[in-house]
């Protein structure tokens, strides 16, 4: 959650609450999630889909998240690339975009290493737990 401009959840209750706004993003279509899973085990992993899905603009925001446990062996990078193909091909995307913390630079090489490019950063573009984030746009057309 280091990188992440969201409060932590204390309660049960507002994780429920946060899962019922995606499944909300899936009904109304602005929004798909997936979980990661391991192949050899089914053990999950972490996860990552699109939000913001805006038809008009024809454009998407992606996000992923992984356990601690797990970076470094390439996973992110398995998905996003698997994330941006389904976005391109299947949903007929013009553009993906992500927001990325300018202090994640993992998630930046990623999206780098993957033809995602640096459109600049958003000074204070989220507020959460007492502190604003800035928020580099990483962009793939």
């Amino acid at each position: 959650m280091r990188y992440v401009a969201r409060e932590y959840y204390i309660e049960k209750s507002e994780a429920v609450v946060k899962l019922e706004s995606l499944q909300a993003g899936f009904h109304d279509k602005t929004g798909i999630i997936w979980t990661f899973v391991l192949k050899e085990t089914g053990e999950a992993l972490g996860y990552g889909g699109f939000f913001e899905i805006s038809e008009n603009r024809n454009e998407a925001e992606i996000g992923y998240g992984i356990l601690k446990e797990y970076w470094g062996h390439g996973y992110v990078s398995d998905a996003v690339h698997e994330l941006s193909r389904f976005g391109f091909e299947t949903m007929q995307m013009q553009r993906i975009f992500g927001r990325v913390d300018p202090g994640n630079i993992p998630s930046a090489r990623i999206l780098e290493k993957l033809g995602y490019q640096n459109e600049g950063v958003l000074q204070a573009d989220e507020y959460a737990r007492g502190k604003s984030f800035d928020m580099t746009i990483w962009a793939k057309l």
